[in-house]
């Protein structure tokens, strides 16, 4: 493989978006010589490619996939509209199930809150198809957390949001493999804009649930986007670049080849106090709240809306070390059922505090 190559062919005049390939079909977004955004197709192996209709437009915006693959149950495509909605980016989502020929009526599956939102990344397996894209409505204001949306029948319909990352992220990428789906992603976790962490996250079951976020190293500020694969003989890969100040840029790279390195709940110890994102978020009739402590410690668990009222506090306990699980179903401390909207869990172990948005939905 890549031991030849064929000679170059050129594809058009302006900007290329991403690539994608089922069998012998090979897909490219690009933008024409007019700045509109259409798809050219190869059916076989990318010896020649035809010129398929434009994409259709959004509010008269002509923009390229941002994030682009296809599968067994058609192209699939993402880009974000910004500042459509009240001052909010959009991100869309398209289909096509003829090979780029036409496309379905284009669908809005989230509208973020965060100027600077991005969707770098998506993948399909099938008719599982994974929408992923960066949003600071769960926290962060210069990056976010990453957010996936998941489709099981092929893109007809997509599940609620997830939020994967444990704390802000900036870049991120996401693959998958037969029922495995990992996602990586960097983050400037300490605010120190002198570290940047790689971090990534693994799913066994198809994306309906993810392991606690593993971080991989520490790096120098300024490193490029993480990218992850999902292979059968390396079951995770990632490679990032870190260019530490005033020093050459390197690149590094890092596997795993045992499934006990991305387990869901792990036996082991933790190293340090860490606040699991919720699951499911958004959440009803009931949220899992997952934490890790190193050492015996005096846990509390409260909940508060965004007027900053504490709604439900959960008796403090002394906690032995590990990993636990506390539920809550959306109550207040009478029994009362809250109305639906955005809470805040606020875990205080000793003298460490953490909290995560959670999103109540009725």
């Amino acid at each position: 493989m890549g031991g030849t190559w064929q000679p170059r062919q050129l594809l058009g005049r302006r900007f290329a978006g991403r690539i994608a390939t089922y069998e012998n079909c090979v897909y490219m977004n690009i933008l024409d010589s007019l700045s509109v955004s259409r798809v050219i197709s190869s059916s076989n192996n990318g010896e020649t490619f035809d010129t398929l209709a434009s994409l259709p437009p959004i509010l008269n915006a002509q923009n390229k996939f941002r994030a682009f693959t296809s599968s067994s149950s058609g192209l699939h495509g993402l880009m974000e509209i910004p500042l459509v909605v009240g001052g909010s980016a959009e991100v869309v989502y398209y289909r096509s199930l003829n090979g780029g020929q036409t496309w379905d009526t284009t669908r809005v599956l989230s509208t973020v809150d965060n100027y600077n939102a991005r969707v770098n990344d998506m993948t399909a397996d099938g008719n599982n198809v994974y929408a992923t894209w960066n949003d600071g409505k769960y926290g962060g204001v210069f990056s976010g957390t990453i957010i996936m949306r998941r489709s099981t029948d092929g893109g007809w319909t997509f599940g609620p949001e997830q939020i994967l990352s444990t704390n802000t992220a900036g870049r991120y990428t996401v693959d998958d493999s037969d029922n495995v789906v990992a996602t990586s992603w960097d983050s400037d976790e300490d605010g120190s804009a002198v570290y940047s962490h790689v971090y990534y996250t693994v799913s066994r079951n198809r994306g309906s649930t993810f392991c606690i976020p593993q971080r991989v190293e520490q790096t120098f500020f300024a490193t490029e986007v993480p990218d992850v694969a999902v292979g059968e003989n390396i079951f995770l890969a990632a490679s990032w670049r870190d260019s530490g100040a005033f020093m050459p840029s390197k690149v590094f790279f890092t596997r795993s080849e045992s499934l006990t390195d991305v387990v869901e709940e792990r036996d082991t110890v933790p190293r340090e106090f860490l606040l699991a994102e919720p699951f499911p978020n958004p959440f009803n009739p009931t949220v899992t709240i997952q934490y890790s402590i190193p050492e015996p410690r005096l846990v509390a668990i409260d909940i508060y809306n965004l007027l900053g009222q504490k709604v439900r506090g959960l008796q403090p306990q002394r906690i032995t070390p590990g990993t636990h699980r506390v539920e809550w179903d959306g109550r207040d401390n009478a029994g009362r059922v809250l109305p639906s909207g955005v809470y805040v869990v606020r875990v205080q172990a000793g003298n460490r505090l953490q909290h995560k948005k959670v999103v109540y939905l009725k």
